[in-house]
């Protein structure tokens, strides 16, 4: 996608709008941008390269004034490593100098959750928050895109609370690896739905699945 181009929705006079999440984190992925500029492109597995100067805005509709901790899920390439990311509410600018990700693969494999910030505001009422990056001289591929986290200051205790029960509650694997043996898991894009959503696994699709094993 080279240029300005609107959601479908927009297009037709609905405009895609996102609720903000007030108890849990809210994802803004590329496919539910409301507005892109620049040079993307939608890949499989519903991520984009971002290329040189661009931009992705989200209509992001908050019930409440609030803070937030702002996560990028994306593979930074090293043609992207130094380069200045912005992230623009309705008030205020945060510049974000892009880092190297570490990982085994190559060509736009190694997505991580990266901290950019653990404290932005944002303002009750309808925004327009948008993703950009500026000053740019090339038109390589700085990154892989695929999501941007608001994760609510005030929700961050149970979140963490959650992740370490979940920690908790896993089998311990010390005996797999001690033995040499190792595990590989194929993840598709088979896995994520088109707006950019994880596939949840009905309790009838995992009894199949498991009863199908030989």
């Amino acid at each position: 996608m080279v240029g300005k181009r609107k959601n479908p929705k927009e297009e037709k006079g609905t405009p895609n709008i996102i609720s903000l999440n007030s108890k849990k984190s809210t994802f803004l992925y590329c496919t539910k941008a409301s507005e892109d500029i620049g040079g993307l492109e939608l890949q499989g597995g519903n991520n984009m390269t971002w290329k040189g100067n661009t931009s992705l805005t989200w209509d992001v509709d908050i019930s409440s004034k609030g803070k937030f901790e702002l996560y990028l899920i994306a593979n930074v390439r090293k043609e992207g490593i130094g380069k200045i990311l912005s992230f623009k509410t309705n008030t205020k600018v945060y510049n974000f100098e892009l880092e190297q990700i570490s990982g085994p693969y190559r060509g736009g494999r190694n997505f991580e959750r990266v901290k950019l910030s653990s404290e932005i505001e944002l303002n009750k009422g309808m925004q327009k928050l948008t993703l950009q990056t500026e000053g740019v001289t090339t038109e390589d591929i700085l990154l892989d895109f695929r999501s941007v986290e608001l994760l609510p200051t005030t929700a961050k205790k149970q979140v963490d609370k959650e992740y370490q029960r979940a920690v908790a509650s896993r089998a311990s694997v010390g005996w797999l690896k001690e033995a040499g043996y190792g595990l590989m898991f194929h993840w598709t894009s088979e896995s994520v739905q088109p707006d950019g959503s994880i596939k949840k696994v009905t309790p009838k699709e995992l009894k199949n699945s498991v009863e199908s094993l030989p």
